[in-house]
């Protein structure tokens, strides 16, 4: 039998740990590997080393070109693992070596204990076992591996000899153990270590102090992202402009700004502007127009993801179209446990549908869904007329936009009231995916006949969680707000500006 644990370790900056400079830090993680047992006593013996780690102690060694290791120091244990931990731990391998029993049928598996020479860099779902699933510990979020004792940070103020190697030992007992070289393989050292509970294999590679020449200049002194003085100040801006950006670029509010300016009405109408000039009706309903379908651009904007995302590159999506994607993923996933459903192809079609009935939506359709929430006069008449052939005077022209900014008000408070913005939104859900009252979307072929009744009950739920208090037309400025930053931060990188 042959018991080998296995022991990473890597030294980290003392200023990560709020020590003095000439303390050094290492950090360590164990895992073991039984060899040529049957399972029953790789299964005790890895029960016994998971309780041993609570007792267990540390210390540093130099190897020397000739002689035996020398002891350096006993290292100190920066978290005490919490009693039991590693009990559990022991408990959580059991029921992965049932799970893993279970996937192999009647194939006699061997978990807590494997042959010699098998490839454990090939391990799966099918033939993991417990010093496997011992090693991924190692990426556990803290501090569930420091509170097994598994991973360890470490600490001495001893010196260090920097022109000899060091390793790291782990052992039972309150006296250094006694270490022997059996065996190095390109910069590996495999010990023989004898403590009070007997002797075992330790597979290591050296450790040196900590060189802080070597940190990247990207980095500060504690193995952080150096940030400029600043960064907190952009951070902050950032969030601010994710949160307000999609209003700031309303272009209904610069219109209106626009078409107030005495000297380009005066250009317009090609006379100098007196209460009673005559100025250019086309050009005021199209202003009208143009102001009422822009306050719509932050929620299509939003629902109409993906689009490039530079910031992150990767596609973004909708979360409120994605919610529904997901429902829908879920759903074919239940009826045929073993499918895995590509939710982004759902996704894509879900998409395809409301993109084509929203480019489809014209002038009277959208002013209809605007009249069904809130009546607005003077939108009504500029979305569903012509321009009137009588030109008015700048008085009138005055007169009208300052209804103009009355009702775009009103729309822009229906538009961002949750309630009102998602009567309009569940609106266009239901125009774009039913047909009859039917959910009635091509989705992608899934191998799964589409019940189409069950699919409609799937679609009324998404309907309820956008009705409830899940806040849809928030998500969707966040969104477009997102993709506007990430266009700024695009756009300043010279390197990178296409446009």
């Amino acid at each position: 039998m042959t018991r080998i644990i296995h022991l990473s370790a890597m030294a980290e900056p003392s200023a990560l740990h709020g020590v003095a400079p000439d303390r050094h830090m290492f950090s360590a993680h164990l895992s073991l590997q039984v060899l040529d047992e049957d399972d029953a006593n790789g299964r005790a013996i890895t029960r016994g080393f998971l309780e041993q780690l609570e007792q267990g102690r540390f210390d540093l060694f130099g190897l020397p070109p000739a002689g035996q290791p020398v002891h350096v120091a006993a290292l100190t244990r920066d978290h005490s693992p919490v009693k039991g931990t590693g009990s559990r731990v022991f408990r959580w391998l059991v029921n992965a070596h049932d799970g893993f029993r279970e996937l192999a049928g009647d194939t006699p598996i061997r978990f807590f204990s494997t042959p010699s020479g098998q490839d454990d860099s090939q391990a799966s779902m099918h033939n993991a076992s417990a010093f496997d699933l011992l090693r991924t510990t190692a990426k556990w979020p803290a501090p569930l591996p420091q509170n097994a004792g598994l991973m360890n940070v470490l600490g001495t103020d001893a010196d260090l000899d920097p022109t000899l190697p060091h390793v790291i030992v782990f052992s039972a007992g309150e006296q250094p153990p006694t270490v022997g070289v059996t065996a190095v393989d390109n910069g590996v050292y495999m010990l023989q270590i004898t403590d009070n509970a007997g002797a075992f294999t330790l597979k290591t590679a050296p450790v040196a102090a900590f060189d802080p020449a070597l940190l990247p200049s990207m980095l500060d002194e504690k193995g952080g992202v150096a940030l400029p003085a600043d960064a907190d100040k952009t951070a902050r801006f950032l969030t601010r402009l994710e949160e307000h950006a999609p209003t700031l670029l309303w272009p209904a509010t610069v219109l209106g700004q626009v078409v107030r300016d005495p000297e380009l009405v005066a250009t317009l109408a090609g006379k100098e502007l007196t209460g009673e000039t005559e100025c250019p009706a086309d050009v005021l309903h199209w202003i009208k127009r143009a102001s009422a379908v822009s306050m719509f651009d932050i929620l299509i904007g939003g629902l109409l993801l993906p689009v490039h995302n530079t910031l992150t590159k990767v596609t973004r999506q909708s979360l409120v179209l994605q919610r529904l994607s997901r429902r829908i993923a879920g759903y074919f996933e239940e009826q045929n446990p073993a499918l895995r459903i590509d939710e982004d192809r759902v996704y894509t079609h879900l998409h395809t549908a409301i993109r084509a009935h929203l480019g489809a939506l014209d002038m009277a359709q959208l002013n209809k869904s605007i009249q069904s929430i809130i009546p607005l006069d003077l939108i009504d008449s500029a979305l569903t007329k012509d321009a009137p052939t009588e030109n008015p005077t700048w008085d009138a022209w005055q007169a009208d936009l300052d209804t103009l900014s009355q009702e775009l008000g009103d729309l822009a408070l229906m538009l961002e009231d949750e309630d009102s913005a998602e009567t309009w939104l569940l609106a266009q859900f239901d125009g774009a995916f039913l047909n009859d009252k039917q959910f009635s979307v091509d989705l992608p072929d899934t191998g799964i006949p589409h019940d189409q009744a069950a699919l409609t009950r799937l679609y009324a739920d998404f309907r309820a969680d956008i009705a409830g208090p899940f806040n849809a037309p928030e998500a969707l400025r966040r969104d477009y707000g997102v993709e506007v930053m990430a266009a700024i931060i695009q756009a300043s990188d010279s390197t990178s500006v296409t446009d």
